[in-house]
């Protein structure tokens, strides 16, 4: 896990870097019109150009392959070797997130609209699900057996079945904007207050939590805490109890953070000066376990 982030930093304090997507032994980035793929060790794997335009989006596929989308529709489709196997465009559709779904396909959301598309991993060809055109793009997605959920910053949650393709049903959460799903059963966003815990099948308010200004975050794998991204650094909130655990002071709004895969560390990704930096924080204790700086 650090070994990832290490080269996560490498690429984290380009500017030409867009996204980054860690796939198992490897990270990929996108920016510019450029993609590339990093080992654990942070060597650089092999870099392609991806589109003649930009290149908004990336996924390492659990495959060895690497999927993007990028500006005027365009997606592609590389080989765990960098090769181009296939492409597609649609100017009609702006590029969205991909997400692998937990059966190993692939399903892009359009970056205007909370409609979603299955991606063909050998055409690139996009299969659309009955479009819903609610104006907000797909930030997570998650899969259940043969249905699916989108979750948008501002529509919400939308169910599709893949079978069939057809809407199922939308589910509103509080007023505010969605940021992510806890666990199976919850999802977080921002509120009045600061933001808010609520249930994914009504929509139902869970907890409240006053944190000033919140405007990201993100949840552990386990669904059991919550890193709340805001003008003082990073908050971190049981989800159980709603309270919060720690406040760190890696602000104002860093950029991102992940969790561990046991919940029990966090990397916090900040700007300091004209660089990056990763801190590794021991969430029992709130001290760093290690520091990353990048270069200027």
């Amino acid at each position: 896990w650090h070994i990832v982030w290490a080269s996560l930093l490498r690429m984290s304090h380009s500017k030409a870097v867009r996204q980054i997507s860690a796939g198992i032994g490897r990270v990929a980035s996108a920016g510019g019109k450029q993609v590339c793929v990093w080992s654990e060790s942070g060597a650089l794997g092999w870099d392609a150009q991806a589109d003649k335009y930009e290149v908004t989006n990336v996924l390492a596929h659990s495959s060895g392959r690497v999927l993007t989308s990028g500006s005027f529709g365009t997606v592609c489709v590389f080989d765990d070797g960098g090769k181009l196997l296939a492409s597609s465009t649609d100017e009609r559709s702006p590029p969205g997130g991909l997400f692998e779904l937990a059966d190993g396909r692939v399903l892009v959301g359009l970056d205007e609209y909370e409609d979603v598309r299955l991606v063909d991993l050998e055409t690139a060809l996009l299969d659309p699900l009955e479009a819903q055109g609610e104006q907000s793009r797909a930030l997570e997605i998650k899969q259940r057996g043969d249905e699916v959920a989108s979750l948008g910053p501002a529509a919400g949650i939308v169910r599709w079945s893949l079978a069939s393709k057809a809407f199922l049903s939308r589910v509103m959460g509080p007023p505010g904007e969605a940021l992510g799903f806890v666990g199976e059963t919850l999802a977080f966003s921002t509120t009045a207050k600061g933001c808010a815990i609520w249930q994914t099948a009504d929509g139902s308010l869970v907890h409240e939590i006053a944190i000033a200004d919140v405007r990201a975050g993100s949840a552990s794998a386990d669904g059991k805490r919550v890193a709340m991204h805001c003008k003082l650094g990073v908050v971190v909130v049981d989800v159980a109890s709603g309270k919060q655990e720690r406040s760190l002071d890696y602000g104002p709004f860093p950029r991102l953070t992940k969790f561990s895969s046991d919940g029990s560390r966090l990397a916090v990704v900040f700007d300091k000066g004209q660089a990056s930096t990763i801190a590794i924080v021991d969430l029992a204790t709130g001290n760093e376990a290690t520091t990353w700086r990048g270069s200027q």
